[in-house]
């Protein structure tokens, strides 16, 4: 019997969202490469800029868009692109660019754990000095 893999999908365990309530409904973002590169594919944006530009300000809205449809993508798979567009309004915008900085910000890599590994000697070399 095939074992199922749940690695890159909703119920991966790794996998951290960000829950935003807008129009009484909840969704849940995040980013993965794949969701950003599906978003550029569709729209011909670049979505790595468009990350930079919401957290300058300097966004355009179809940037937006697509970075909220990217970051629906994984929880919503059925999602399009004027869906997600639906989901902007004026009132709904500060709302959106924060819940999409956050989604950004669990998606990146702890810093902290990175230079811990770094730090700590791997256990191969520690068993071999015992």
């Amino acid at each position: 019997m095939a074992r199922r893999n749940v690695s890159g999908t909703v119920a991966d365990p790794t996998v951290q969202f960000v829950k935003v309530t807008l129009n009484d409904q909840e969704w849940s973002l995040c980013y993965d490469f794949n969701a950003i590169a599906e978003a550029e594919r569709l729209t011909g944006l670049n979505l790595l800029q468009g990350i930079a530009g919401v957290l300058l300000h300097t966004f355009t809205a179809l940037q937006f868009r697509a970075l909220l449809y990217a970051a629906l993508l994984k929880a919503h798979p059925n999602t399009t692109i004027l869906d997600a567009g639906a989901l902007l309004t004026i009132d709904s915008m500060p709302i959106i660019r924060r819940a999409l900085m956050d989604a950004y910000g669990v998606a990146m890599p702890d810093p902290k754990k990175d230079d811990e590994k770094k730090q700590d000697p791997p256990e191969a070399s520690v068993a071999a000095e015992s």
